[in-house]
């Protein structure tokens, strides 16, 4: 194997600087030597040993900076061995050392745990991948969240969730399902206090929607939360027929998800059949009772119903309780005005 040159030298450069403001663990033999670095790069540390190699380059500047020294030697053999290791484990190097500790120090600092999980343990690495995408999520990061997804995509590891999550990204909604953050009529384009239902306004969103649906159409069934942002889709490009499959498909894998209930409720009601409505938006509320974009569809929906007395008297409820601004206006104002027919 040839050794590296002078352009490796220089790409590596940047990775190599030291982190001045980053302090190497407390004691001379904390640090690894390069033998066991050639180790790491190899894939040959396993368990505890793995684990502390994968920690230490990670904090330690002043191994990034030996491991750069490293790189620059020239393609020689260099014996080298550490005392105390065990026959099994002594190693020599040969020409190819510098390019095995290139190896390591370049996985350290593009992720060298990860690397090595996407190898060893796709399910792991699927689990990792899912929970860095999904807090990038939470917090707006959407582009973020769906590079993690492409990147670990371009390593084989794929799932039904990780398509799920990245169809959030896609529709700019930071929450894994998209019930829990847009799950109210309100959200679809219904008004509350609305004399007639009406359909979903066109919005924004659904651009967004109509690629989430691109994406999640063809996956399985086995992921409650596909068929959950597949039906939440669906009703926000106006397909409530379509998106009612895909919540009783999810009410039937998975009956005590709140949400699988949530969802039917707004398909129902976007179909006119609100007594079908009334129940399952009080199913919701029977297996999560703090969940206010049920309360707030029910209210709605008995308002459609033509039970006024028991909507107001919902709506009364719901004023006491946590709302975001906007929904506590618009209740207020629906409260006054069932106050005033009541009066009559």
């Amino acid at each position: 194997m040839t050794g590296h040159t002078d352009l490796d030298n220089r790409l590596l450069e940047p990775l190599l600087r030291s982190d001045e403001d980053a302090a190497p663990p407390d004691g001379p033999s904390a640090h690894p030597d390069e033998e066991l670095l050639a180790l790491f790069a190899e894939g040959a540390l396993d368990g505890t040993e793995h684990e502390q190699m994968v920690r230490h380059l990670s904090e330690c500047a002043a191994c990034r900076q030996i491991a750069g020294m490293v790189l620059r030697l020239p393609d020689t053999a260099v014996p080298v061995s550490r005392p105390g290791r065990s026959a099994g484990f002594s190693r020599t190097w040969t020409a190819w050392a510098p390019l095995a500790a290139a190896a390591a120090v370049l996985l350290m600092v593009a992720g060298t745990a990860g690397y090595f999980e996407w190898r060893r343990n796709p399910v792991v690495a699927e689990r990792r991948a899912y929970a860095q995408a999904e807090s990038l999520l939470k917090t707006g990061d959407y582009q973020g969240a769906r590079t993690v997804i492409s990147e670990a995509n371009d390593r084989g590891v794929r799932s039904d969730r990780l398509r799920s999550l990245e169809a959030q990204a896609l529709r700019a909604i930071p929450a894994p399902i998209a019930l829990a953050w847009a799950g109210r009529l309100s959200d679809l384009g219904y008004e509350i206090g609305g004399i007639v239902a009406r359909g979903p306004a066109a919005t924004e969103r659904n651009d967004g929607a109509r690629r989430a649906y691109e994406l999640l159409k063809t996956a399985g069934v086995r992921d409650t939360t596909v068929l959950l942002n597949r039906g939440h889709a669906l009703l926000s490009l106006g397909q409530p027929a379509e998106a009612l499959t895909e919540f009783r498909a999810a009410a039937d894998r998975a009956p005590r998800e709140p949400l699988a209930w949530l969802g039917l409720g707004l398909a129902q009601y976007a179909l006119d059949d609100y007594r079908a409505a009334d129940q399952s938006f009080r199913e919701c509320l029977k297996l999560d009772p703090r969940n206010a974009a049920a309360s707030i569809n029910l209210a709605m929906t008995l308002e459609e119903e033509g039970d006024s007395a028991a909507a107001l008297r919902l709506w009364e409820q719901l004023l006491a309780t946590p709302l975001a601004e906007p929904d506590r206006a618009a209740i207020q104002r629906e409260v006054e005005q069932l106050r005033q027919q009541k009066a009559r």
